[in-house]
């Protein structure tokens, strides 16, 4: 989940998320690869169980984070990758259609 100054709507995007696909899922972990945001939106985020926060080292724009999001996803050798951005522009409770399919 590629993410840049989100802090105040990724939070309950991810709850959406994780409530939509948890009774699909034995485990869900969330991969969000923060483009260097200046609101805070990594520490929003860090110390939930189930959200891996990578931070760029520069920010590079949607493509890249959105690469180093994927990336991190494959390295925890999952059966699915789902992508979906952090800035909510879709509902949490749709990923659960994607996530049947």
């Amino acid at each position: 989940m590629p993410a840049y100054n989100e802090a105040e709507g990724i939070g309950g995007f991810i709850d959406e998320i994780r409530a939509a696909v948890a009774p699909l899922a034995e485990r869900v972990t969330f991969v969000v690869a923060d483009d260097r945001s200046t609101d805070g939106t990594a520490g929003a985020l860090s110390g939930v169980d189930d959200i891996d926060v990578q931070t760029q080292p520069a920010n590079r724009g949607h493509g890249p984070t959105a690469l180093a999001a994927y990336r991190g996803g494959l390295a925890l050798s999952p059966d699915a990758i789902v992508h979906v951005d952090g800035d909510g522009q879709f509902l949490g409770s749709e990923i659960a259609s994607t996530v049947r399919a």
